[in-house]
């Protein structure tokens, strides 16, 4: 009525020590097992340099951590620098990702110097947090994404009713307002740069 199924992609630290266990209720059954083998390509990166996100400059911005897309699957990409926890989640396909010449290269950036985002804040506003995405494909394209990425930052500092801004080359455009405190999602499909603050 039960069969083990060992099964090496499950051992974690101990060899030999991944299996699955399947059961039924009789002892009159007959198992079959089979394998399917899979493959996730991932190609090159994209040979040109992460263009900055609309509006923002590098003086502004920090060193991007970067990853590439791959076909049916999302992309995550992390940076926890200076205290601020900040994941970008692109979802599957929404981004290029289908050849050498179209795989895209996902950046995301710290804010290691906040002082013009502040000068750009309404009176009466103080900065909190910010952080900012960028893509570009192996063509040197900047594609719109056809799903909603999602940027997700984790500070102590953000509360609930704290303002979110979207930086444009027009200057700051409110977005959104935090609803849970300590994080904000933020979503989007192209690249920007996003400021919360607070009154």
């Amino acid at each position: 009525s039960t069969q083990t199924v060992v099964d090496p992609t499950l051992d974690g630290s101990t060899t030999g020590s991944g299996s699955v266990v399947f059961s039924v209720g009789t002892s009159s059954d007959t198992w079959n097992i089979g394998l399917q083998p899979s493959t996730t390509v991932f190609y090159p990166g994209s040979p040109y340099l992460p263009p900055c996100p609309n509006g923002s400059s590098a003086t502004t911005l920090g060193k991007p951590t970067s990853a590439t897309t791959s076909m049916d699957n999302p992309t995550n990409v992390n940076d926890p620098s200076g205290g601020v926890r900040t994941r970008l989640t692109v979802p599957a396909n929404a981004l290029p990702a289908n050849n050498a010449s179209q795989v895209t290269t996902v950046n995301l950036y710290p804010v290691k110097n906040p002082r013009k985002l502040e000068l750009a804040l309404p009176r009466g506003l103080r900065y909190v947090v910010a952080s900012a995405a960028s893509w570009i494909t192996a063509d040197g394209s900047v594609p719109v994404a056809t799903k909603r990425v999602i940027m997700s930052i984790t500070d102590a500092h953000i509360v609930a009713g704290d303002l979110i801004y979207q930086v444009t080359m027009k200057g700051l455009r409110r977005v959104g307002t935090v609803k849970t405190r300590g994080t904000v999602k933020i979503q989007f499909v192209r690249d920007p740069t996003f400021v919360v603050a607070t009154r």
